[in-house]
């Protein structure tokens, strides 16, 4: 009642809910655009360095970069998110973690990568300071997503 008047007489009540169906059309909209949309794919970063994981995190605005400096909080997340990439730098505070951490990761099936400051000529670990660094992220994400490369 309003002022002693039925609210379907001023036609409120007939507005009220053709509002509420037009949001619910729209909310429905708005997550099926969600769904829709392809959802980047996820690099994470094992790193003592956080100034080196904030670079990465810039120069790779196509991905989903995650950044752990905390190594057990980074398996931990590598476990829960499956990315497409883990980076693990090879020294955390002098010690050689990288090789067991990486051991750990891909024994949950995530490829991971070791990635280092120093130059290595054995292919196994990549230069953080390689000029080619971005385009072997891109590759082997483009080969875990099933992407050609070129």
């Amino acid at each position: 009642m309003f002022m002693g008047y039925p609210l379907r007489m001023y036609g409120l009540l007939e507005h009220h809910a053709a509002l509420m169906r037009g949001r619910e059309r729209v909310a429905k909209a708005c997550g099926q655009l969600l769904e829709d949309k392809p959802r980047p794919a996820v690099v994470l970063i094992l790193d003592d360095s956080a100034a080196w994981m904030d670079t990465m995190g810039r120069l790779l605005p196509d991905y989903d970069v995650r950044a752990y400096t905390d190594p057990t909080a980074g398996v931990q997340a590598a476990r829960e998110m499956q990315p497409a990439l883990v980076l693990i730098d090879l020294q955390w505070c002098g010690e050689a973690l990288g090789y067991r951490l990486a051991e750990q990761v891909r024994a949950m099936g995530c490829p991971a990568q070791l990635v280092s400051g120093f130059g290595t000529d054995d292919g196994k670990v990549w230069g953080k300071a390689d000029a080619d660094l971005l385009d072997r992220i891109r590759d082997e994400v483009g080969r875990e997503h099933g992407h050609a490369t070129g």
